[in-house]
């Protein structure tokens, strides 16, 4: 076996612990009974900090460092290299029970969430969220960025971008958007409240109809993964008491 195979053999590992994340997850918010909460939280503890110590084990850390001397790996080769270098360091950083604690936090999070979102009480939520936010500002410690606090987690999803970077897109949209804003209350101001619109409530079975035409528009394969409903957060959950569900894929 050569040295990018046995790589490549331990990165599929990591990758199958965090598939089984995204499966557990997603089976959380969508068909998992209630009483398999405190299970479920159990589970998904362990599988990030599995797939954290699997991450930031030192074979993995010399197999990356032999592959970046390596002049003989293609593009695609050195992509999975580079990435895997930037997820180990990054990883390293972090205490590996932090890791499962964080995760458990997330999983009890979206439970509580589900059960205060449909009495419309915040206040039963509130704990765990202010939990997750401490937690959070725990890890960008850890991660010891060098600007904006906030960095840390925008690399996540927006690989190698800062704040700086989307500074001047939201100074425009602030140009534009507070003038507007201050138009819109002076009009509250003036009015009594206008009627809640009609039919911005859509039954869960024409959500599905309308999503599974666009997905097999899109080629979404029904044969290789499902869609079905869920909870999520949206700024109409609390303030309307609709418990109309989107959909969830995998």
């Amino acid at each position: 076996m050569s040295a990018y195979e046995a790589f490549i053999t331990a990165v599929k590992d990591i990758h199958r612990l965090q598939a089984l994340q995204g499966h557990l997850g997603w089976d959380r918010e969508t068909i998992m009974p209630e009483k398999g909460a405190a299970a479920r939280a159990d589970m998904l503890a362990w599988l990030a900090k599995e797939a954290h110590s699997r991450l930031i084990h030192p074979d993995l850390g010399q197999m990356i460092a032999q592959l970046e001397a390596e002049s003989g790996l293609d593009e695609d080769q050195q992509a999975n290299v580079r990435e895997m270098r930037r997820a180990h360091d990054k990883a390293v950083k972090l205490p590996e029970q932090f890791v499962a604690n964080y995760a458990r936090a997330k999983s009890e999070a979206m439970m509580a969430w589900q059960d205060a979102r449909a009495v419309s009480d915040f206040a039963a939520f509130e704990p765990h969220l202010e939990r997750l936010v401490s937690m959070t500002k725990e890890k960008i410690s850890y991660l010891e960025v060098e600007g904006t606090p906030y960095d840390a987690l925008l690399d996540e999803f927006e690989v190698g971008m800062k704040v700086s970077d989307y500074d001047p897109l939201f100074a425009g949209l602030r140009q534009r958007l507070v003038p507007l804003l201050d138009r819109i209350m002076a009009a509250k101001e003036s009015s009594p409240d206008p009627p809640w619109p009609e039919g911005l409530e859509f039954p869960i079975e024409q959500q599905t109809a309308f999503c599974t035409k666009v997905s097999e528009a899109m080629g979404f394969d029904f044969k290789a993964g499902r869609m079905d409903a869920s909870l999520t957060l949206s700024l109409l959950d609390f303030g309307q008491g609709t418990h109309d569900s989107p959909l969830d894929m995998i």
